[in-house]
């Protein structure tokens, strides 16, 4: 039950409920919990130990020791099923830090992907010594190893606006587009908002933000930016902020108009991994605990992920979204998500309004999903044909894990099995004296 995360109490009645007789007090449960815990361990340390549990489950990880010392820096881990659902599902990635997960206060970085059923899934966790453009180098190496050919490599990555992983991943991932938390430019804007506008003014120059940000196209973008300036003169300061803050050095990662240029499924802000660190704190229940309890927790959860994720591919593979069951959809049964029928509904019912006119259209959905958009449909229709599967992304048809590993044992750096065994009888002869 402990292993289970049972809390003292829960375990307590438990025990009473089998056995109405049982006297056993708390005091005695958790002496039980500490004595169960330490008889895992062993002779081995904590670090010892938690590499010990990372081989036992057959993960894949590096680690980094400081110079001339064999004090370990930084620690990265993923399982083999992560692995395959990044080369299967490599097109985005979405990277953040979380704290609170360890007694000692190290930062976790998460970098999370996304299925063709719209589950979020991890590519891997690294404790890092510090959040400095080094460790995120380090960290981000690894995920790049990860890859089984340069063609895999992930085309859009999300975060936040933390200047030493941006530095980081220029250096990694050169190629990649990298895009910023939406959600959080947001935030920041409308916290300098409250500080510089008046209350009742606030939601007024808001929403002359969100029309800067949602601009489709340049001519748009610089037409609300001309307004928003002329409304905000009078706080010039704001817009000073605004302005050198975002647009000027960022527009490109977050306004819409370039956004809409990149396959970015859908995933313009970083609250895919920011929903994962709160699963994980979730199943952790403490922030004051070893790592070792962390990477249980770590454990538990990816066990969990992956099967709720070979789920959704089955339900996909059986079930036809609800809706969906006409003639118009029928070379797409069973052979894309649901997530996928969903989408493709929802342009269906812009066509009524857009019709063929790519103008009205903007056909964002096309460069941005993969997927065809009202226009498209429009002209599917007059001419009486269905939708092709081939007009479908081949993200949307991936409904299944493929194996890419050939040789899974490879991608770990160092085997600390023989140094483990050797502590482990250092400590059986000390313990003999």
């Amino acid at each position: 039950m402990t292993k289970y995360k049972l809390a003292p109490r829960f375990i307590l009645n438990a025990l009473k409920e089998r056995n109405k007789a049982n006297l056993t007090i708390p005091s005695q449960i958790y002496k039980a919990r500490s004595t169960y815990r330490s008889s895992l361990r062993g002779p081995y340390t904590e670090m010892q130990h938690l590499l010990k549990l990372i081989q036992q489950e057959n993960y894949v990880y590096w680690t980094r020791r400081r110079e001339n010392s064999d004090v370990l820096r930084d620690i990265f881990w993923t399982h083999t099923d992560c692995i395959k659902l990044l080369n299967t599902f490599h097109f985005v990635l979405i990277c953040d830090s979380t704290y609170k997960t360890n007694r000692y206060r190290l930062p976790l970085l998460e970098i999370v992907g996304v299925t063709s059923t719209s589950l979020t899934f991890s590519v891997g966790f690294a404790y890092l010594e510090q959040e400095r453009q080094d460790n995120f180098i380090w960290a981000f190496e690894k995920v790049r190893q990860l890859f089984k050919s340069e063609t895999l490599i992930s085309k859009v990555i999300v975060t936040d606006r933390d200047l030493a992983m941006m530095n980081a991943i220029s250096v990694v991932f050169p190629t990649s587009i990298h895009l910023l938390c939406r959600f959080h430019i947001e935030k920041n804007v409308g916290a300098r908002c409250k500080q510089y506008v008046k209350k009742d003014r606030q939601e007024e120059v808001m929403d002359l933000w969100k029309k800067i940000v949602y601009s489709s196209s340049v001519e748009e973008y610089d037409h609300h930016l001309q307004h928003f300036e002329l409304v905000c003169a009078d706080i010039i300061l704001f817009v000073d902020y605004v302005k050198d803050s975002w647009l000027t050095p960022y527009k490109e990662r977050f306004v819409n108009v370039w956004t809409n240029r990149v396959m970015h499924l859908g995933n313009t802000t970083s609250n895919r991994v920011e929903s994962a660190h709160w699963r994980l704190k979730n199943m952790l229940q403490t922030s004051l605990g070893d790592l070792c309890k962390s990477w249980d927790a770590v454990n538990m959860m990816l066990k969990n992920q992956i099967c709720i994720i070979q789920y959704s591919f089955q339900k996909t593979s059986k079930d036809v979204e609800h809706g969906c069951n006409s003639s118009f959809f029928q070379s797409l049964h069973h052979c894309v998500s649901r997530k996928c029928f969903k989408k493709i509904d929802k342009q269906l019912q812009r066509v009524k309004i857009v019709g063929t006119d790519k103008t009205i259209c903007g056909c964002s959905i096309r460069t941005t999903h993969g997927l065809p958009c009202a226009c498209e449909l429009a002209k599917l229709q007059i001419s009486g044909n269905v939708i092709p599967l081939d007009s479908i992304h081949v993200f949307w048809r991936t409904l299944s894990l493929e194996n890419f590993l050939e040789d899974e044992e490879s991608l770990s750096d160092y085997d600390f099995s023989e140094e483990l065994e050797a502590m482990k009888a250092e400590g059986e002869n000390q313990g003999s004296k």
